[in-house]
């Protein structure tokens, strides 16, 4: 992969998270009015895709012996074990979460926990495919409602929220970073094998905002676990076309900046966030002969990607663990065949059928020599999955 660097400017001043009007766009930007849009720019899905949290509560000391009891079973069966928090059941690892000494594990989300009051007592973060399967705000009230029944009161706060938007028919490549107008100073420009993948704008390290434009579909193609991501994208979707999102991350004190804390702060400030940053921080411009950027027309694509709905779309939970599970028996495919094909060759069996009547007595008599039975091993990566 090759990797190319550049730099721009700094980041802005403020933000009207009611009306979502950019107060700081630098002189001559251009807005969307008066601009035509292109001919077939596709938006497939857009919202929060990252939702991390804190919560401050009282550990009282017997939540606090049982975590400290359930890590030391974990850390000795060298695996996760289930555990029960309130009236939840998730899985407790046997590491933690950073700074947080306990890690506890849902399909829903992570969750870390810090006894003492150093730190919050909480680290949340949901997993995208439940944010986007519920929606945010549903996904928010499923945890508040774990703690509170636990733990009593407690307040939560965002740390990190991630907005995205998805496109397909968009024709981007490397040399449109010259076209890119940002407020970030760090830049990088993504290649592989001579195929543009990718652009980052400023540093996560700073804490503040930064962004990603992106092929998307480059990206799952490695993932196995990210087959939810085309049930997202739904019928408007394409196969193999590719797919660019535009994302942007916004750190705890960036939101603080503009008052916001809370979850429903955030998630009711999503629109209105994102129509800022993707005039006043960050855009895609049409080149003229003015030797100043900032004054070059907005194009029209980056008009589009501007009025995306940022919001609270659910898109179907099930239907996107459905499309996790396809992808991920994919994965498994290559392994399972290979193991398979090895074993009928050592057995001397020609074809699946024959090889099929063997397996299920080789495995009952491992198990048995492993005191660990197949019907054991299932049920334990069962909930992992």
């Amino acid at each position: 992969m090759r990797l190319v660097r550049s730099h721009g400017v700094r980041p802005p001043r403020n933000l009207d998270a009611e009306s979502g009007d950019s107060v700081a766009t630098p002189a001559g930007a251009g807005t969307a009015s008066g601009v035509s849009l292109p001919g077939e720019l596709i938006e497939l899905a857009s919202g929060i895709d990252t939702l991390n949290m804190s919560g401050q509560a009282v550990v009282n000391d017997l939540l606090r012996s049982q975590l400290a009891d359930g890590k030391a079973a974990a850390h000795e069966a060298n695996s996760s074990l289930p555990f029960r928090f309130g009236r939840t059941e998730f899985e407790i690892e046997p590491f933690g979460m950073g700074k947080y000494p306990y890690r506890l594990s849902r399909p829903e989300g992570v969750i870390g926990i810090h006894p003492d009051s150093v730190l919050p007592t909480l680290r949340i973060q949901p997993r995208a495919e439940f944010l986007h399967g519920v929606g945010p705000t549903a996904a928010v009230e499923w945890f508040r409602d774990i703690f509170e029944y636990r733990l009593g009161a407690t307040s939560l706060s965002v740390s990190r929220v991630d907005l995205h938007a998805d496109f397909q028919g968009w024709d981007l490549n490397a040399e449109d970073r010259f076209r890119l107008v940002c407020r970030a100073r760090a830049r990088a420009t993504y290649e592989d094998d001579g195929r543009w993948t990718g652009f980052t704008l400023g540093r996560r390290k700073t804490k503040t905002v930064s962004a990603r434009i992106y092929d998307k579909t480059e990206e799952i193609a490695l993932i196995s676990k990210a087959g939810y991501v085309e049930a997202m994208w739904g019928p408007r979707h394409t196969p193999g076309e590719r797919v660019i999102r535009v994302e942007l991350e916004l750190a705890g004190g960036e939101l603080r900046k503009y008052g916001l804390v809370t979850p429903e702060d955030v998630i009711g400030a999503a629109g209105a966030m994102w129509m800022h940053y993707t005039s006043s921080w960050l855009s895609l411009r049409e080149p003229t002969g003015d030797a100043t950027k900032s004054r070059w027309p907005i194009a029209p694509e980056w008009v589009q990607v501007q009025r995306c709905q940022v919001g609270q779309d659910a898109y179907g939970l099930e239907r996107l663990i459905r499309q996790r599970e396809l992808a991920t028996l994919e994965g498994l495919a290559p392994g399972l065949m290979g193991y398979v094909s090895s074993f009928a060759a050592v057995l001397g069996t020609r074809d699946i059928e024959d090889t099929l009547e063997v397996l299920p007595a080789f495995l009952r008599n491992y198990g048995e020599s492993t005191d660990t039975s197949f019907a054991d091993r299932v049920a334990k990566k069962a909930k992992r999955y």
